[in-house]
C-alpha cells in the first residue's frame, strides 16, 4: 500500500510541476547553421584561403632559410670532426639532430597555419553573429548550433544557412565596401 501511495504522489508531482520542465525542453528551438557554406556563398572562404596562402608562403620562405642554415651548420660541424670512425658516428648523430630540428620547425609552421585559420573563422563567426542572432530571435530559438560531424540529423526547417546568406548579401548591398562605393562615384 505504501508503494502505491509513493507512486501515486510521484505521478501527481510529475504531472503538475515537473511537467513544465519537460514542456520547456520540448519547446526549445535549436537551429543549425552551415558556417562553411555561408563562407563559400559570401566569398569569405576565398578571402580566408588567400590570407592562409600568404601566411603559408611566408612560412615556407622561413622554413627554406632555416633548412639552409641547418644544413650549413651541419656541414661545418661535420667538417670540424677529425677522426674517421668518430666522424661517421657523429655525422649520423648530427644529421639526426638536424632532421629533428627541421621536423619540429615544420610542425610549428603547420600549427601556426591552423591557428590562423581558426582565428579567421572565429572572426567571421563574430562578424555574422548579429545576423544569426536576429534570425534566431525571430524564430524564437534558444540556440544556434554550427553543423559539424557531431550533428547526425536535423530537420531542414531548423537550418538557417540560406537565411543568413540572404541577409549578409542584403547587408552588403546596402553597405558596399569602400573601394566599390568610391568607384561608383
Amino acid at each position: 500500500m505504501l508503494k502505491v501511495g509513493i507512486v501515486f504522489v510521484a505521478a501527481i508531482i510529475s504531472l503538475s510541476g515537473c511537467s513544465d520542465i519537460f514542456s520547456s525542453l520540448s519547446q526549445n528551438n535549436v537551429l543549425v547553421l552551415d558556417l562553411p557554406a555561408v563562407a563559400k556563398a559570401t566569398n569569405r572562404d576565398e578571402q580566408i584561403e588567400k590570407q592562409i596562402g600568404q601566411a603559408d608562403m611566408q612560412l615556407q620562405a622561413q622554413l627554406a632559410k632555416i633548412k639552409d642554415e641547418i644544413e650549413k651548420n651541419l656541414k661545418v660541424a661535420i667538417g670540424e670532426l677529425k677522426v674517421k670512425k668518430e666522424k661517421k658516428e657523429a655525422t649520423k648523430l648530427l644529421e639526426m639532430e638536424a632532421n629533428q630540428k627541421m621536423q619540429s620547425t615544420v610542425n610549428e609552421a603547420r600549427q601556426k597555419i591552423r591557428l590562423l585559420q581558426s582565428e579567421l573563422f572565429s572572426q567571421f563567426r563574430k562578424e555574422i553573429q548579429p545576423i544569426v542572432g536576429k534570425i534566431a530571435e525571430s524564430r524564437n530559438a534558444s540556440m544556434v548550433k554550427i553543423v559539424d560531424p557531431s550533428v547526425i540529423w536535423f530537420s531542414d526547417s531548423a537550418d538557417i544557412t540560406d537565411e543568413v546568406i540572404a541577409e549578409i548579401r542584403s547587408e552588403s548591398n546596402k553597405h558596399p565596401p569602400a573601394d566599390v562605393a568610391a568607384e561608383s562615384n
